[in-house]
C-alpha cells in the first residue's frame, strides 16, 4: 500500500466523500480534487475555504504524467471515446480505478503540437496544477472529520479507516 498526504480546499462543507459517476465525454473527471498539502493554499486564494486533509491509497489510482507525451498517448489509446478523439471515456477509467493524479502538469505546453488543445483535447490542459480525482472512497486510507474555525477559514481532517 502506498499511502500519501493530500488535502482539498473547498468553499462547500464536505462531511463525507460519495461515489461520483463518471461520464464517457465530460472533460475532466468529477469528483474530489485534491493535491498535496499546502499547494493550493499558495496557489489560489483560500480565504473563506475549507480546507481537507487526508490520506490517500495510490495502488487503485492512476499515475498519468500529462507532460510525457508517451505515457499520455498510452492512457489515451487505452481510455479515448473514439479512434480519431484525444477525449476519454472517464466511466471506463471508473471502472479499472477509484481515482486520477495528474503529474507534469506545469510542462503539459511542452507536448508536441499533434496534442489537440482545442475541445478534442483540452482537458489535458484544463488541470492547472499537479492534482488528482477521487471518484470514489475506496482510496481513502483513514477519515477522521473534525473542524476548528481559525478567523474565516475551516479547518478539516477527513482521515478515512
Amino acid at each position: 500500500m502506498c499511502i500519501n498526504k493530500f488535502q482539498h480546499v473547498s468553499k462547500k462543507y464536505i462531511d463525507d466523500i460519495m461515489t461520483i459517476k463518471q461520464y464517457k465525454n465530460s472533460g475532466k473527471p468529477e469528483g474530489l480534487w485534491f493535491t498535496f498539502e499546502n499547494v493550493w493554499l499558495k496557489w489560489s486564494n483560500t480565504l473563506n475555504c475549507k480546507i481537507y486533509n487526508f490520506e490517500v491509497d495510490l495502488d487503485k489510482i492512476y499515475n498519468l504524467k500529462v507532460d510525457d507525451y508517451e505515457k499520455l498517448l498510452e492512457f489515451v489509446i487505452k481510455y479515448r471515446i473514439d479512434i480519431n478523439s484525444w477525449n476519454v471515456d472517464w466511466e471506463k477509467i471508473e471502472k479499472d480505478y477509484n481515482g486520477i493524479w495528474f503529474s507534469g502538469v506545469s510542462n503539459v505546453y511542452s507536448l508536441p503540437k499533434n496534442v489537440p488543445r482545442d475541445h478534442n483535447g483540452s482537458w489535458i490542459f484544463s488541470i492547472d496544477i499537479d492534482s488528482g480525482c477521487l471518484w470514489n472512497n475506496y482510496s481513502l486510507v483513514y477519515q477522521n472529520l473534525s473542524t476548528r474555525s481559525q478567523k474565516s477559514k475551516w479547518f478539516c481532517n477527513l482521515i478515512v479507516k
